[in-house]
Parts: structure tokens; C-alpha cells; sequence
């Protein structure tokens, strides 16, 4: 028998209508995105339509093919797109977030802030599926998303949905 007279819930949340948070990555569907020779940015800009992605290494081995985001073939290991997540207004204050896409190729989705890492091994696969993984980084300005592959091969993402999730 346990007694829980001295229970309380939280009664600031609203445990039966809990929302996730906004959307974080800008248009994740590439839709209405013509076909690019590079998908990233040297910076991020507020116009830009989708993520916003930036380059890894400096290296340009992303493009985005029928509303997709195509990561390489790549002539290093690890390149890449990063998303940021401090670029996004409203993350700042966030501890926790979800990120889902679908994929076909092979590579990984690694989160880093420098001294904190998490990946997502997306082993290849010729038909596109579906990913999904929470993450609960500790809250700096560092926090990076690595969409990336290995040297030779090809990752193809589409859906990209990363959102905070409030904490309880």
C-alpha cells in the first residue's frame, strides 16, 4: 500500500491537450523548390526556403532533385548539410526536440553541440523510409544537425520535420 496524499501533479500542464512545438525546419518537403546545384548557404538568411542549410567543410556536394535533399556523392567522408538549430527563433529556450524525415541511400542524421553527440545510422535502402528520433541536447548556442553521408555514396532525405518538445 502506498500512500500518495502527497502527490501533486503539475497543474500548470494541460497533460490531455500537450502540443508539440513549432515546426523548426523551414519547408521539409522541398516543395515548390526548383532543382538546385547546392541546396546550402555560406549563411543563414531569413529568405530562404527551406531549413535554412549550411555547408559542412565548405565542401558543395548537396543539391536539392524533385523536392528532395540529395547529400552527395561525396569525394570526402561526412559531408554534408548542418542545420542550426540557434538560427531558429524559439529554440533558444527549448531542451528537447524530434526530428523525423524520410530517406533512401544510406548515411546518418548527427546531432552535436561539441561535447554532446547522438546519431541516427540510416542504413541504405532503395525505397524511401520513414525515421524518426528525440533528442535532449543540453541548451547552447552550438547545437548543430548534421545530415551527412560517406565517400561515394548517396542519401536522399524528404520530410524533414524537426520539432521542440515541451518539457513536462
Amino acid at each position: 500500500y502506498k500512500n500518495f496524499a502527497n502527490h501533486h501533479p503539475n497543474y500548470d500542464v494541460d497533460y490531455l491537450n500537450l502540443q508539440e512545438g513549432p515546426e523548426l525546419f523551414k519547408n521539409g518537403t522541398f516543395s515548390g523548390v526548383a532543382d538546385t546545384g547546392s541546396a546550402v548557404r555560406g549563411s543563414v538568411t531569413s529568405d530562404q526556403e527551406y531549413g535554412p542549410l549550411l555547408k559542412i567543410f565548405g565542401f558543395v556536394s548537396q543539391s536539392i532533385v524533385n523536392e528532395k535533399l540529395r547529400i552527395g556523392p561525396n569525394t570526402v567522408t561526412n559531408e554534408g548539410a548542418i542545420f542550426k538549430l540557434s538560427s531558429v527563433p524559439g529554440y533558444a529556450d527549448k531542451s528537447k526536440f524530434q526530428i523525423s524525415a524520410n530517406y533512401s541511400g544510406s548515411g546518418e542524421i548527427f546531432i552535436t553541440d561539441g561535447t554532446y553527440a547522438e546519431k541516427i545510422d540510416l542504413p541504405h535502402s532503395a525505397t524511401e523510409i520513414p525515421i524518426t528520433g528525440s533528442f535532449n541536447p543540453p541548451i547552447n548556442s552550438l547545437t548543430q544537425i548534421f545530415f551527412r553521408t560517406s565517400l561515394s555514396k548517396e542519401l536522399y532525405l524528404d520530410n524533414i520535420s524537426v520539432k521542440a518538445i515541451p518539457d513536462i
